[in-house]
């Protein structure tokens, strides 16, 4: 449970903006939450890649003028953790193995719960319904299902 009593809840996906990272999943899990839901998504990663361009294009579309969500630039490695910090949640919805998944270590290291996905390296380190939540890869539904609702 996200337990700071300020709205909206912030929600953070902070790494590269590819189709392999479930980016796409989250964008259309959180424009199907009702309009007044208090939620704010910030989607911040580089665009340094022509795949990342095309995807935050794609993003865009998919939100459209949803207010709620936010696109941010890359950060600084020094800027990671007060990043982190300021999120009640990041969300890492990635469809593929993740080998070191270093975001959700992060993440954790400062006290902020992860929703991951239950292959490769995240469902080692979260544990579901303790420091985070784990869905099913690809699958925007479930991850819709567990995306706070209230604080």
């Amino acid at each position: 449970d996200v337990c700071s009593s300020d709205l909206p809840v912030k929600i953070g996906y902070l790494g590269r903006l590819v189709d392999i990272k479930g980016v796409h999943d989250l964008a259309r899990a959180v424009v199907s939450l009702p309009a007044d839901l208090p939620v704010q998504v910030e989607f911040r990663g580089p665009l340094n890649s022509p795949e990342s361009k095309v995807t935050l294009a794609q993003l865009k579309e998919i939100v459209g003028t949803d207010p709620r969500v936010e696109f941010a630039p890359a950060a600084s490695w020094k800027d990671v953790p007060a990043i982190l910090a300021d999120y009640d949640l990041l969300c890492c919805p990635s469809v593929w193995f993740e080998n070191g998944p270093t975001v959700v270590n992060e993440a954790h290291a400062v006290g902020t719960p992860v929703i991951g996905t239950k292959i490769g390296g995240m469902a080692e380190i979260i544990t579901d319904g303790v420091n985070g939540r784990l869905v099913k890869p690809g699958d925007w539904r479930s991850l819709e299902f567990v995306l706070p609702t209230t604080k």
